[in-house]
């Protein structure tokens, strides 16, 4: 009886029924992110399943499912989302199905948490930033993610009230205050966010564009929002209606204006994540302690109240003012922190290149004890060898300095033999592990 009640059910009495045995944290994530799928697809969960068996018995359409979520995944990629969301789908989905008795294979790429986007570099958000007079807004909002690395669904929390001191003067270029901020452990969790002249500069030139709106600015009022009223467009075949005129930007939203902004820069790749990494890895490569970073982006650890964070308002602006030419496009100090970078890349390089001629001087060296030296016995030449090698491990563990390559100098004759050795030793070698 039971059995038959269950192949009764609909799709979506077992994805209900399933949903149910699950953590808290777990149902709520898999729900939101199933419901997400199906809204963009504009499918229920009985339409989802009724399509993959029909691919199922239908080959030349047994890669449409894997097709539209990728399209769902690219989607995410281009509104900001740094790999989480993605992941989360991909199992949410793959639950789903197995809920309803099929295995879902999805051929998607792989996505690792934080390490989907790179840093941006200065010269390309020079770049980007160049389009500002196109979409001030756009630009606005990439200038304030790079100077304080704040997520964009903080920034699009920005109120006039934490914005007044440059609305009263129209010469200051410094901005420091507490923000509350989302996505951590700590709900309550509070930042202190800087901006320096680039980000004010970009910030005044949306705020000349809003007030050629008359939308109201109190100190409630968000900073950054819509710019459309009520206007139909189509997406992917399905009619959608933007946010009214005034109304507080989404995170989303935020996220598409800035990838569309770096795409017509020219860097399609680059997302507000991009922004936040260069800021997090210039500031740490320029010196500034990671207690402090963390403080400016909110996501300090240690309990802090928020008169303490009040109090530390002025300092903490005084302590970026001092490290704003690293994150400066205009700045020389950026610069040079690029070239420290590629040297830094350089050294990697050599460093694997010294390992190899290390393994190197070790071959030779089993190849002279197994054919120049006698049974057991140790050459003047070999022990010399094994001196230098001591001592390069000794001063070098990893590496071997390319100005004490090769030492021994093999004669031609020789060097033949050894090349000969050492193909029949790898042979030995292989046969002796397969067996």
């Amino acid at each position: 009886m039971g059995l038959r009640d269950k192949e009764k059910r609909t799709p979506a009495e077992r994805w209900a029924l399933a949903l149910k045995g699950m953590t808290p944290s777990t149902r709520a994530t898999y729900q939101r992110e199933v419901n997400s799928f199906l809204k963009w697809a504009k499918e229920t969960p009985d339409t989802l399943i009724n399509y993959y068996v029909e691919i199922m018995v239908d080959p030349e359409r047994n890669m449409g499912l894997s097709d539209n979520v990728n399209d769902y995944l690219s989607e995410l990629d281009e509104k900001g989302y740094g790999g989480g969301k993605q992941i989360a789908t991909v199992k949410a989905l793959k639950r789903f199905f197995k809920t309803n008795g099929y295995t879902l294979t999805l051929e998607t790429k792989k996505r690792v948490v934080g390490e989907g986007v790179r840093p941006a570099k200065a010269e390309e958000i020079k770049r980007v930033l160049g389009f500002g007079i196109v979409n001030p807004k756009a630009s606005a909002l990439v200038a304030l993610s790079k100077d304080s690395a704040l997520r964009v669904s903080d920034i699009v929390n920005i109120r006039f009230k934490h914005i007044k001191p440059i609305m009263e003067d129209p010469k200051l270029n410094w901005l420091c205050f507490k923000l509350s901020v989302t996505k951590t452990q700590n709900k309550k969790r509070k930042a202190l966010p800087c901006f320096g002249p680039d980000a004010v500069t970009h910030l005044r030139l949306w705020l000349d564009e809003r007030g050629k709106l008359g939308l109201p600015s109190g100190d409630e009022h968000h900073v950054f929002v819509n710019t459309r009223d009520n206007a139909e467009y189509e997406v992917k075949g399905r009619t959608r209606k933007a946010s009214i005129v005034g109304s507080p930007l989404k995170a989303a939203t935020a996220g598409v204006l800035i990838g569309n902004i770096c795409d017509r820069a020219g860097f399609p790749e680059l997302s507000s994540n991009s922004m936040r990494k260069f800021n997090t890895t210039a500031l740490t490569m320029a010196g500034m302690g990671q207690d402090r970073i963390l403080v400016l982006q909110g996501k300090h650890q240690k309990s802090s109240t928020d008169t303490y964070i009040d109090a530390q308002a002025e300092t903490m602006l005084e302590v970026f003012k001092q490290f704003y030419d690293y994150l400066s496009i205009e700045s020389d100090a950026e610069r040079e922190l690029e070239t420290v970078k590629e040297k830094q890349e350089a050294t990697n390089g050599e460093v694997e290149h010294m390992k190899t001629q290390m393994q190197a001087l070790t071959d030779q060296l089993d190849y002279m004890r197994q054919t120049g030296g006698g049974m057991g016995k140790v050459s003047p030449e070999e022990a010399r060898m094994d001196a230098v090698s001591a001592s390069l491990k000794k001063k070098y563990p990893e590496t071997d300095p390319e100005r004490l390559r090769m030492q021994a100098e093999v004669r031609d004759a020789e060097y033949e033999d050894f090349i000969k050795w050492k193909a029949q030793r790898d042979k030995a070698q292989r046969e002796a592990e397969k067996k």
